[in-house]
Order: C-alpha cells, then sequence, then structure tokens
C-alpha cells in the first residue's frame, strides 16, 4: 500500500508518512499513475516543510530534480530509478541538515555534485555512482568533517583527487573505480576500511599506509609492508599496474586474506611466493597471471606440504612463461575448482592424477 496524503497548498504543507505494502491503494491508483505525478509535479521536495526522510528508491520515476531541497530533509534516497539531467548548485543550498544523499544509478549527467559540502557539512553518505556526470571532483569535500562513505563509481570523471579529501578523518569507504582520474595519491587516508580507485589512470609509487583495491592503474614500485598492518584486510586486488618485487612473509598476518589478485605486474621469486602463501589459511582465490615471467615453476609435493592452499578454489598462473612441468603439488589442493595454466612454456605428460578433480576446470 502507497500512502500519500497531498497537501491542499503550498503555503499551508502538513507532514506525511510514504509506506510501501504488497499493493497500492487510493489516493493513487497505480505505481505508473504515481510516476507520471512525480515527473510533473517535482515541487514535492519545496511544498513539504516537515518532511525528513525521502525514500526512493528502486522505482519508474523519472524527471529532472527541482531548484532545491528543503532545509527539513535529512535523508535523501532516489537510487535506481530513472532521473536525468543535471543537479544544479542551488539544488543543496537550503539542505543545511542533509546526512545522506544516495542518487545511485540513475541517467544524471553534467557536473558532478562534489559541491554538496558547501552547503550540507552533516553529510555523512555521499553516493552518486553509476551514472553520466564529468568533470573533475571539486575542491570542498574537505568541509565535510563527518563525511563517512564517498562512492561515485562508474562515471566519467577526471582529474586528481582534491586535496582536502585527506583531512576528513572520517572517511571509511572512498569508491571511485571506471572512471578517468589520475595523478598520485597521498599517504594521509589512514582509517579507510575500503579504498577502491580500479581501473583509473593513477600513477606513482602506491602509498606506503594504505592499499586495498587498485586494479588497472600504473602504480609502480614494490608493495609496502605497511599494507598488512590492516589486519582484517580480506582481498588484495592490484592486477595490472607495474609493481615489483616479492611477496614478503609480512603477508602471513593478514588472517582473513581471502582474495589476492597481484596479476600483471613484474613480481619476481614465484617460488618464494608460494612458499609464503601456502600458509595463508583462509586464501580461497590467487591470481598470478602475467606475473613472474619466465620464471620456473617448481613441481615436487614439498612446495606446499600436505595441507597447504587448504581452501584454495581458484589458482591463476597463465600468460607467464612458465618452464616446468604441471606441478605434483597441486593434486594435495582438495578443493580446487579452477586452474589456469595456458600461455605457458610447460612440458611433459598431463599427469594421472588429475583424475582425482572431479568437476576441476583445466584452462591449458
Amino acid at each position: 500500500m502507497l500512502t500519500f496524503q497531498r497537501p491542499q497548498t503550498q503555503r499551508r504543507c502538513f507532514p506525511f508518512i510514504i509506506t510501501w505494502k504488497s499493493h497500492i491503494s487510493h489516493p493513487l491508483e497505480s505505481l505508473s499513475q504515481f510516476t507520471l505525478w512525480f515527473a510533473r509535479s517535482n515541487k514535492i521536495f519545496l511544498f513539504l516543510n516537515s518532511l525528513k526522510s525521502l525514500d526512493f528508491n528502486y522505482n519508474l520515476l523519472f524527471g529532472e530534480l527541482p531548484f532545491c531541497l528543503r532545509s527539513s530533509i535529512r535523508i535523501l534516497d532516489l537510487s535506481s530509478n530513472h532521473f536525468h539531467g543535471e543537479i544544479p548548485p542551488s539544488f543543496f543550498q537550503q539542505a543545511w541538515n542533509l546526512t545522506s544523499f544516495n542518487v545511485r544509478n540513475n541517467s544524471f549527467s553534467g557536473s558532478n555534485p562534489s559541491c554538496i559540502c558547501l552547503h550540507s557539512p552533516l553529510i555523512q553518505l555521499f553516493d552518486f555512482s553509476l551514472n553520466k556526470f564529468n568533470g573533475s571532483i571539486s575542491r570542498g569535500l574537505g568541509k565535510c568533517s563527518k563525511l563517512q562513505v564517498f562512492r561515485a563509481s562508474y562515471n566519467d570523471l577526471s582529474g586528481f583527487l582534491p586535496d582536502d579529501i585527506y583531512i576528513v578523518s572520517t572517511l571509511q569507504e572512498v569508491a571511485l573505480p571506471q572512471n578517468s582520474l589520475y595523478g598520485a595519491i597521498s599517504e594521509r587516508l589512514v582509517n579507510l576500511q575500503i579504498f577502491d580507485l580500479s581501473s583509473n589512470d593513477l600513477s606513482g609509487g602506491l602509498p606506503t599506509s594504505i592499499g586495498k583495491r587498485f586494479k588497472k592503474n600504473n602504480f609502480s614500485g614494490t608493495l609496502p609492508l605497511s599494507l598488512y598492518s590492516c589486519k582484517l584486510l580480506k582481498a588484495i586486488r592490484l592486477s595490472e599496474n607495474n609493481l615489483e618485487g616479492e611477496i614478503q612473509p609480512e603477508i602471513l598476518s593478514l588472517k582473513s586474506l581471502s582474495f589476492l589478485l597481484v596479476g600483471t605486474n613484474r613480481l619476481t621469486n614465484i617460488t618464494k611466493a608460494l612458499q609464503i602463501l601456502v600458509h595463508c589459511r583462509s586464501l580461497v582465490f590467487l591470481s598470478f597471471k602475467s606475473s613472474f615471467i619466465g620464471e620456473e615453476m617448481h613441481a615436487d609435493l614439498g612446495m606446499v606440504g600436505t595441507d597447504g592452499f587448504e581452501n584454495l578454489l581458484i589458482l591463476a598462473l597463465h600468460n607467464s612463461e612458465l618452464t616446468g612441468q604441471i606441478p605434483v603439488w597441486v593434486s594435495t589442493l582438495k578443493k580446487l575448482e579452477v586452474l589456469f595454466l595456458s600461455l605457458n612454456r610447460i612440458t611433459g605428460s598431463i599427469p594421472s592424477w588429475l583424475e582425482i578433480f572431479r568437476g576441476l576446470i583445466i584452462s591449458n
């Protein structure tokens, strides 16, 4: 049931409650009718003086946003609809109490709304992912001293990350993948739990104090040891960069590490790497593709012992020109489901022990 009490006049407004149940009844006979009314009357934001939370996520609403937002509103969720057009800077001019702004998965375009913090300093969640916004992220995020989550993935953002984002000590998640951001990353984002900048044009050294998901960038240098101080880290995705050096034993301090994807880098010493990672008990997915180029892969059982990689499901060692034979130690990986060995220089016959892996997918 959708209950919606429309105000009689704009001058005299009453608070209303929007509730969803299994069907829709009076005063709106259908969802399409409500959608049409909303699209034609975008002044809904203007005449609801007492409204504090507006949640229309996962509907079929369309149209453009009005000129401004009421100061009473604290939570605005328009995610997963069909809104379009630009979000005018004036939209936030009266939104002093806004704490959550989510327009994810719409068709908004034009300049991105990163100016929000100039008028809404109480913002804690700011999400405009999966739209068509462009331009650089403007300065001003530093004024949002309570910001915890900032998401702007899958847009057409460009430029550097603004300097003042690094002074927001409350940030726990920054997710900006699939944009065109470039430049280096500062060392100062130290309290993050999720930091996803994959598929951008970032470059420079990988920051020593952070590093969680930087797939498909141009980072160079070695894996910083401080990365292993993130004790609750479950996934490291650093594929397709220019990282070099060796996997260090300190990685064993990551007891919850389940995903390690560091392929397409310039890593060396695959033997040492495997001898270390065999003790990562939680490891489920290990990808070394296009790394350790031309090295020999030792095949004897002693590489992993009888209980190494005990939870490993996917092992990717392809496109690396590795030499040697199919390693015997793979026969001890009882949970292995997918093995990538294609585009190497492996010799010898297919071992008979592969028969014990029912359902194993081998790419060679």
